[in-house]
């Protein structure tokens, strides 16, 4: 249990220093820039419970958030992506 908090925990830090260092910096086609921190989202535990997939989400998009200047925008996409997460991977695997 402490072993996958730890690479949890890890792979935070990193996904979000890449972002904030790297990929703010990129922009395809002057149009979108690539958002890499959500598959932290995506590599939660399906077991993990929602409230704690909400509060990880929200806090993830908002110190994506206090990286990119971007006022909220982040912590409310990452916290709609974790609220769609259980019903979409439903759909998938039984």
């Amino acid at each position: 249990m402490t072993k996958s908090i730890v690479q949890f925990s890890l792979l935070f830090v990193i996904l979000v220093l890449a972002q904030a260092i790297v990929f703010n910096n990129i922009c395809l086609f002057n149009v979108a820039v690539p958002m890499v921190f959500i598959y932290l989202i995506f590599r939660l535990p399906i077991t993990l419970s929602l409230n704690w997939t909400l509060t990880v989400s929200f806090f993830l998009g908002l110190i994506v958030d206090i990286f990119s200047d971007t006022y909220g925008m982040n912590a409310v996409a990452c916290t709609v992506v974790a609220m769609l997460k259980h019903p979409v991977l439903r759909l998938y695997v039984p």
